[in-house]
C-alpha cells in the first residue's frame, strides 16, 4: 500500500487534512476491461452505481462508443457492462470521455468526426430513458482547434477541458476552463490554465466536486503521467502541479484520471508503452475509513468502510 496526501471536499465544507490515507496498489478493473478493445476515460456516477467509459477499436467496431458498467450498490463489483442505450453512439466518428450530471439526466462528452472535434451535451427527462444524440456546445466549439474531454463541477457551472492549438494556448494540448452563471446560460469567461500548462501536452482534466483540486495527464517528463494541483477558491489560480509518482510503473503510461465524488476510489487508464491494445481501466481504493477534519462543521467525519 502507498500513503499519500489528498485534498477532497464534501458539500460546502472543505477537508483540509486527511489522516493516514492508505491507497491500495492499482489493479485492473477486470469486470469492465475487454481483451479486444481499448478502454478510455472512466467516470463514476455520483451515486456510485454506474461507471461510464469509452471503448475504442474493438473487434466489432473501430470508432469510440460510450459504455456503462452497473452495480446494485456502491463499492460492490460491477455486474453488467453494456453500450449505453439510445441513439447517442449512432452519430458518426468517435464518442468519448463522458461526464454525467448528479441526477443522471445530462451527459457531456466529445465527438470526433471527419476531422471535427466538438464538445457535446445530451439530455434525457428520466434516468430510465435512453440517451439521445447530443448537440454541440457552440460557444466552446467556436474556439477552434481540437476541443476534448469535458469535466464539470456538480452544479454544471464550471467546465474543464483540453484543446489542441487553440489561440492563447502554450502549444500542443492545453488545459482550459470556462464558467457560467446558471445551467441554461452559455459558457463564458474562458481561461487557459497557464499556471499548469507547458510547451508539451496537458490533457484529460478531472475536477473534485468543490472545483478546488484538478487531476490531469501530461507528458512533460517524456511519457504520459498523472498530476494534481489545488487552489484555495474558485476565483484563484491553481498552485504548482504535483506528480503522482506513486502511480508510475516502469514501461507503462498513465492517462485519464478520475477521483470518485466521495474520494474513496481513484480510477485511471494505463497502457504498456505505446501499445494501445493494452489500454485498460485501473483503480485504487482506500480500504479503511479515513478520518477527515472538516472546516465549518466543527466535527469529525468518518468515511464508510468499503466492502
Amino acid at each position: 500500500m502507498t500513503i499519500f496526501a489528498l485534498v477532497v471536499s464534501y458539500g460546502s465544507a472543505r477537508a483540509v487534512q486527511v489522516l493516514d490515507q492508505q491507497w491500495t496498489t492499482p489493479a485492473p478493473l477486470t469486470q469492465v476491461n475487454s481483451d479486444s478493445a481499448e478502454e478510455w476515460s472512466p467516470f463514476l456516477s455520483f451515486d456510485g452505481l454506474t461507471l461510464y467509459f469509452a471503448r475504442v477499436r474493438s473487434e466489432a467496431f473501430y470508432y469510440g462508443r460510450i459504455f456503462e458498467a452497473t452495480r446494485q450498490q456502491p463499492f460492490g463489483p460491477f455486474t453488467e457492462v453494456r453500450e449505453v442505450d439510445g441513439p447517442l453512439n449512432s452519430s458518426g466518428g468517435h464518442n468519448l470521455l463522458p461526464w454525467v450530471s448528479p441526477d443522471n439526466l445530462r451527459m457531456y462528452y466529445h465527438n470526433e468526426s471527419g476531422g471535427r472535434f466538438a464538445l457535446m451535451l445530451t439530455e434525457r427527462t428520466s434516468a430510465a430513458e435512453p440517451w439521445p444524440q447530443g448537440t454541440s456546445i457552440l460557444e466552446l466549439n467556436g474556439l477552434g482547434g481540437q476541443i476534448q474531454a469535458p469535466k464539470l463541477t456538480p452544479d454544471e457551472l464550471t467546465i474543464f477541458f483540453n484543446a489542441y492549438e487553440v489561440p492563447g494556448g502554450k502549444g500542443a494540448y492545453d488545459l482550459w476552463m470556462a464558467s457560467r452563471d446558471d445551467r441554461n446560460s452559455p459558457f463564458g469567461q474562458v481561461r487557459n490554465l497557464s499556471e499548469l500548462n507547458t510547451t508539451t501536452s496537458e490533457w484529460a482534466p478531472s475536477v473534485t466536486p468543490d472545483g478546488l483540486t484538478l487531476y490531469f495527464a501530461s507528458n512533460r517528463n517524456g511519457s504520459s503521467q498523472l498530476f494534481t494541483a489545488t487552489r484555495t477558491s474558485s476565483d484563484s489560480t491553481f498552485g504548482p502541479a504535483e506528480h503522482l509518482a506513486f502511480l508510475d510503473t516502469p514501461g507503462w503510461q498513465n492517462n485519464h484520471p478520475y477521483l470518485s465524488s466521495d474520494g474513496t476510489a481513484f480510477y485511471f487508464v494505463r497502457q504498456l508503452g505505446d501499445d494501445r491494445t493494452t489500454q485498460d481501466i485501473y483503480v485504487s481504493y482506500i480500504p479503511e475509513p479515513a478520518t477527515l477534519l472538516l472546516v465549518g462543521l466543527g466535527m469529525v467525519m468518518l468515511r464508510r468502510k468499503r466492502r
